[in-house]
């Protein structure tokens, strides 16, 4: 629920991805397949969608099989369209992107020809925002959200290192 505190709002934003597979996933009996768990995510957004709209709902798909509801389910969120879903892009994985634009945000990571995460920059997030910006059709609002430190203790030397990632997003 949203309400007003002091003249702000309350949001609820979700961040979604694939998990950190190399973090144990697989001693708990978790698919570490990153095909296998982006269609579960895939699933998973599609499911979560379908009970935010509020009425009966059933799914079936590769993964999951949800039956129609017989009980009224909890009315729909008050965000609208809807909650704010925020979804970690590989960059440059084509399926990876697709996926994030159909939500409302990306959290960026970019990943070399073996599948690996390596480093980026703000060159990389400009990449990225193009990306979006000529695939995306939707007209709602869409963000982007780079992880990073900054020295709290310097606020100069800390917008420095902020300043190219701000361009890079809003230009």
């Amino acid at each position: 629920m949203i309400r007003a505190v002091t003249g702000l709002r309350l949001a609820v934003i979700l961040a979604v991805g694939l998990g950190a597979i190399d973090t144990g996933f697989a001693e708990f009996g978790e698919v570490t397949d990153r095909t296998t768990r982006a269609e579960l995510l895939d699933e998973g957004l599609d499911i979560l969608n379908g009970l935010w709209h509020g009425q009966p709902f059933h799914y079936d798909g590769k993964h999951y099989h949800l039956k129609e509801t017989k009980f009224y389910p909890p009315p729909p969120p008050v965000q609208q369209p809807r909650i704010p879903i925020w979804v970690v892009g590989a960059w440059p994985r084509k399926k990876s992107m697709r996926r994030v634009l159909r939500y409302d945000g990306l959290l960026p990571t970019r990943m070399d020809e073996r599948g690996q995460h390596v480093g980026f920059t703000a060159d990389h997030v400009r990449e990225m925002k193009a990306y979006v910006d000529a695939n995306r059709g939707s007209s709602t609002p869409f963000d982007i959200v780079v992880e990073g430190e900054t020295p709290g203790a310097d606020p100069v030397a800390a917008a420095a290192i902020v300043r190219p990632y701000v361009e890079a997003v809003v230009s």
